[in-house]
């Protein structure tokens, strides 16, 4: 299992500011570099694989510049994710997933799936997002 998962919801959640925008889970069994999942208007959680291309020099980020002589920076930008065709799952458990409301608290949402279909979807906490560590001046 990865860092987390990415969830787009297009089912309706209680805050409909929410409706199609990406959440994360760290309960769901493939990562956000595998691909989307997303929970669509009747409940069905589908999943998306990604698939990755390379991306040509002249394209990426440094290119031509004096930073282009770095190898690292030469990578930089070297992969495009290419999302693949939706398809549904048969996944059968209970996930947290949570998103920034967007006034610096998490939403964050209880779904409980059958074989793929969503069963339960129950708000189950808001809670603040940590503060941000003070940057440094010089």
């Amino acid at each position: 299992m990865g860092m987390y998962s990415e969830v787009l919801v297009l089912y309706p959640v209680t805050r409909k500011k929410l409706r199609g925008k990406i959440f994360q889970s760290k309960d769901l069994p493939e990562d956000f570099v595998a691909g989307t999942y997303t929970i669509t208007e009747d409940g069905r959680l589908l999943f998306a694989p990604n698939s990755y291309e390379d991306v040509p020099e002249k394209e990426r980020p440094f290119y031509g510049r004096p930073e282009w002589k770095n190898p690292l920076l030469r990578a930089c930008g070297c992969l495009k994710v290419v999302p693949g065709r939706r398809r549904p799952t048969r996944f059968t458990g209970t996930v947290d997933i949570y998103t920034d409301r967007g006034d610096g608290a998490l939403a964050t949402y209880r779904a409980t799936f059958v074989d793929g279909k969503l069963s339960r979807l129950v708000s189950v906490r808001r809670e603040a997002m940590p503060p941000r560590k003070p940057r440094r001046t010089r």
